[in-house]
């Protein structure tokens, strides 16, 4: 019967022990003040109830908060009994030592650091006691509690791969933060009132209790921890270490506190750098051809597949506006709760010390946003800027390879990194300039006929833009952007487009960065090819050549060589003769019939002293003019394309070896490049092969220079007879170009007698003295002959030198 009592009494107390700690009894969080008799210990409050499972993330971290609230208060014990014993009030919160501190250390027994007197841990441990069973309670039910409910605290856990002391360690150090009497409290407790932040010793005091070992409660600080590295918790170190780092204050990210508060907007430093989150794209939003749009598939499905830790790092490459930014929207996981946080790497770099900082918080902010989001780091070209350090990639590299975290890079060039992604793939997609047919649908795609002059028409435009300006689908909707505006700034009330506007509209797409390095070329309003004056023979050579440059894609795209041939798809011309036949005028013409604009390269700004400038200066026109979609013209190709040498010095070898470079990025261009010259023996012969189409501009005979001169001496302008005309077409050998000086010097002399009441036009007269002076700075001499006769020399020579008309030409302008 004995033992039925006792068995009836322990289970009684076992069910009263369960009851009281299920029992949810209001927790009033305010702290009494101490009593002016100090007293050896203080009431435990009872804490609430924790459920089986929550429901609301604001439940939990009032849990979390009361958990860490009864840790402070065990710490609190631990001063009032120890440091308080030996401290007036009056003294609490200040740094003052008074001799009843110095008696009582002196008189007390010796305990190793850490260790505490046991009245002292006995009431700690009442405390942390309790701390431990209502954790477990909590964890418990974290632990119940389903995926779809949001924990913040379970979710730094998981995704940023924290402990449970750190989370510890995370709320003590929030509590600042979040009441305004913890400042005052740990104030008291580091004696200094101006210490409102716990400092490391202090958290490192509170959180003993709980953690293993002391070794590992300080692990938990050093640089490299999960609460450092992520940029959670920031330890205040003085600069040169002037501070103890135990005494260093520590705080929490104003970030961490509002995501475990349930604010996830975005960190305030990442304002016009990070950019979502955004959704996953649709396939049918990515405009690419059919075997590039299947193996993106591929790859995403690959990706997706994948454990987020340890995925393939994925480059996208691809000109502006190829796509390259809407295809990493497609890759990684294709669940309903992923998206995208788009990093704009140019805004990130314009500050480069903190560009570690800024990299740290953009990988953050994925674990603080969504768990299956996908960081994507676009315009990675800007950290292959020369004036940027090396370290800036690797510090982004080094992040990605090891970071729990989905990652994709987007450029116009492809990375190849070296000495990194041993233990991660790094997967490289490329997509290209698109193909003529693609160009084509797309202008049919985005062009209206109901915008158009000409309805009918659009079939022909869209065919004669796709073969004549090699555009990127963003490109090409830019230009369509341009072309409206243009159409509505020339005519408000009709606003339709046509091929002027359109044409105008692809040119204003290739000259926005080509302008520092060359020169636009244009030809004077309505000039055509039969403006120029040349053979037959040269003018049919420059019919074809137009109509490869108008038409290269569609022969390349029809007959496969785009994909037989991937280097070599550009067109190489040169066009050779003397001076002053026509070679650049033919060029302006051809790129103005063509649609596309002319850029004159100006060898001042490429050609340097310094060894490697040149070659570097070369690269940048050729990279700007692969995005203009512009023709380039080398005026005096020899300077820069001349020949090779035998290598007798340093100078010899520097010279080789940008020659050798030219002919690697002349193979690879794949645009229209013109070359002018007026000593074709001097160009080496490696650029002789790559030449597609070679022209020469042989110097005018006599019936074109008759041409020349009466096209450039319209009729009213001079008092010039045919048998002038014939006379100095025979007498003169002039080419056009030194006929357009000597008319213009006449002009000036003419316009100069005419003010002091003479001629008003052009005379026979003006014309030779005008020849005379071109003569001259030609190095040729004057002749009997050449001005018919000793007598007309005599009068020539006359009026330039004599004193009663000191005629100052203006052929030297």
């Amino acid at each position: 019967m004995k033992l039925v009592y006792w068995a009836v009494f322990i289970l009684t107390l076992g069910l009263i022990k369960l009851w009281s700690d299920r029992e949810d009894i209001p927790f009033e969080n305010e702290m009494a003040p101490l009593p002016a008799r100090r007293r050896r210990s203080f009431p435990i409050p009872r804490l609430p109830r924790v459920p089986s499972k929550y429901g609301d993330p604001d439940e939990h971290l009032d849990h979390m908060l009361r958990y860490v609230d009864m840790l402070v208060r065990a710490q609190t014990s631990r001063w009032y009994l120890t440091i308080a014993v030996n401290k007036p009030p009056e003294a609490w919160g200040m740094v003052t030592v008074n001799p009843a501190e110095v008696e009582a250390f002196m008189t007390a027994r010796f305990t190793p650091p850490g260790a505490l007197p046991a009245v002292v841990q006995r009431n700690i441990n009442r405390y942390v006691r309790y701390a431990r069973k209502y954790r477990k309670l909590i964890d418990r039910a974290v632990k119940n509690t389903p995926r779809d409910v949001r924990l913040p605290l379970r979710n730094l856990m998981e995704d940023i791969g924290l402990g449970q002391n750190d989370v510890d360690l995370l709320l003590v150090a929030m509590l600042p933060a979040l009441d305004s009497r913890y400042r005052r409290l740990f104030a008291v407790l580091q004696d200094d009132g101006t210490r409102m932040l716990p400092a490391v010793d202090l958290i490192l005091q509170i959180l003993q209790p709980v953690y293993p070992t002391p070794a590992e409660a300080h692990t938990a600080f050093l640089p490299d921890g999960p609460l450092r590295a992520n940029r959670i918790l920031v330890v205040e170190q003085e600069p040169g270490g002037e501070r103890p780092v135990m005494m260093a204050p520590v705080q929490v990210d104003e970030r961490i506190v509002q995501h475990v508060l349930g604010n996830d907007c975005l960190d305030d430093r990442l304002s016009g750098i990070v950019t979502g989150p955004l959704p996953r794209l649709q396939w049918d939003s990515l405009i690419l051809e059919d075997e590039q749009l299947d193996n993106l598939k591929a790859l995403s499905a690959y990706v997706g597949g994948q454990k987020k830790s340890r995925s393939a790092v994925v480059f996208v490459y691809g000109p502006y506006g190829s796509g390259r930014g809407l295809a990493a929207r497609t890759l990684g996981s294709h669940e309903g709760d992923s998206c995208f946080l788009m990093v704009d790497v140019a805004s990130a770099v314009k500050e480069p010390d903190r560009w570690p900082l800024l990299v740290d918080l953009c990988y953050r902010e994925v674990h603080l946003h969504r768990s299956q989001a996908t960081l994507v780091w676009t315009g990675c070209e800007a950290l292959d800027n020369p004036e940027l350090p090396d370290s800036m990639k690797a510090v982004l590299l080094e992040k990605a390879e090891y970071a729990k975290v989905r990652t994709v890079f987007t450029g116009d060039t492809p990375w190849h990194p070296k000495a990194f992604f041993r233990g991660r793939e790094f997967v490289r997609f490329g997509i290209p300039m698109p193909s003529v047919e693609m160009r084509k649908r797309v202008w049919c795609k985005y062009l209206s006929p109901e915008e158009l002059r000409e309805p009918g028409s659009l079939e022909g435009i869209a065919e004669t833009l796709a073969g004549a300006f090699h555009l990127t689908v963003g490109q090409i909707l830019d230009a369509l952007a341009a072309a409206r505006s243009r159409a509505v700034r020339e005519n408000p009330s009709d606003t339709l487009l046509d091929i002027t506007h359109l044409e105008a509209g692809c040119r204003r797409q290739a000259g926005r960065r080509l302008h520092a390095l060359a020169t636009l070329c244009a030809p004077a309003p309505g000039m055509t090819m039969e403006d120029l004056i040349i053979p037959d023979g040269t003018m049919r050579q420059l019919d074809g050549l137009a109509y490869r440059i108008s038409n290269r894609s569609r022969v390349f795209h029809d007959f496969g060589f785009d994909e037989r041939y991937r280097l070599g798809q550009g067109l190489l011309a040169l066009f050779t003769g003397s001076s002053g036949t026509g070679k650049t005028m033919a060029a302006t013409i051809l790129a103005s019939q063509a649609g596309l604009d002319l850029y004159k390269v100006d060898m001042s700004r490429i050609v340097s002293k310094w060894v490697g400038e040149t070659e570097k200066n070369l690269s940048r026109v050729f990279a700007e003019a692969t995005d203009s979609n512009a023709i380039l013209f080398f005026d005096e190709a020899e300077n820069l394309f001349g020949k090779r040498s035998e290598v007798k010095d340093a100078k010899d070898r520097w010279a080789n070896q940008e020659v050798a470079y030219l002919l690697q990025r002349v193979e690879e261009y794949a645009g229209v490049v013109i070359m002018a010259t007026n000593l074709q023996q001097n160009i080496d012969q490696a650029f002789l092969r790559r030449i597609q189409v070679m022209i020469d501009f042989p110097f005018p005979d006599q019936a074109s220079r008759n041409k020349i001169w009466k096209s450039m001496i319209e009729p009213g302008m001079s008092t010039l007879t045919d048998e002038d005309f014939d006379f100095m077409a025979e007498k003169f050998m002039l080419a056009g170009g030194n006929i357009r000086n000597v008319v213009i010097d006449s002009a000036f002399r003419t316009h100069r007698q005419e003010k002091k009441g003479s001629a008003s036009t052009i005379s026979f007269e003006h014309i030779l003295l005008s020849v005379a002076c071109e003569y001259l700075k030609l190095g040729r001499p004057l002749t009997p002959g050449l001005f018919g006769g000793k007598d007309r020399l005599a009068e020539v020579i006359d009026a330039l030198y004599s004193r009663a008309d000191r005629v100052k030409t203006s052929s030297h302008v």
